[in-house]
């Protein structure tokens, strides 16, 4: 693109690449330093000495481990007892924060306030009566299997894109209350 500008007597003199540098949720990622180097390299290849100023978005690298979203268990049920397959329902879903579980693209990490407890799998939804506020349920989370109504999840490394993508009043329900410290 840069080359068919040029020949139009267009000199481009800044490049924006967009972002959104990776952080962990439950895989490893590609590190900034790695993803720069890249980048450099790149450059490099396609500019020579003649580069542009690059423009790169950090997005959620910024602030996405700082935040977390404690989480209440309103309903530990088995739908089908003959499946043996635990639904755990908590009072934050798709539409009240965690709309980046949307096709489980992505899986955020989750504590619960019984961490020493046996585990297995359950599939994670939210409260509203939306049939898409379904979290996790073709990658169920191991939780705890003595979770019960009253206990806490917590969703980490939520501090970026969740009260933000928050639906107001969704079903009637309250959105996030959010905290800094």
């Amino acid at each position: 693109i840069f080359e068919a500008l040029l020949m139009e007597n267009i000199d481009v003199k800044v490049l924006n690449i967009g972002g959104g540098f990776p952080i962990k949720y439950t895989s490893e990622v590609i590190g900034v330093r790695e993803l720069s180097e890249e980048i450099a390299a790149q450059l490099d290849c396609c500019f020579g000495s003649n580069k542009p100023q690059v423009f790169i978005e950090p997005g959620r690298f910024i602030a996405g481990s700082a935040g977390l979203i404690r989480s209440e268990v309103i309903l530990v049920a088995e739908k089908e007892p003959d499946a043996h397959q635990r639904w755990v329902y908590v009072d934050i879903g798709r539409f009240g924060g965690l709309a980046e579980t949307f096709n489980e693209a992505i899986i955020y990490p989750i504590r619960a306030n019984k961490s020493k407890a046996e585990l297995g799998p359950v599939i994670l939804a939210g409260p509203t009566c939306d049939g898409a506020d379904i979290l996790y349920k073709k990658n169920p989370v191991d939780l705890p299997i003595n979770l019960r109504d009253g206990d806490y999840l917590d969703f980490l490394s939520a501090g970026a894109y969740t009260s933000s993508y928050v639906t107001a009043k969704f079903n009637g329900l309250p959105a996030i209350t959010e905290y800094y410290i």
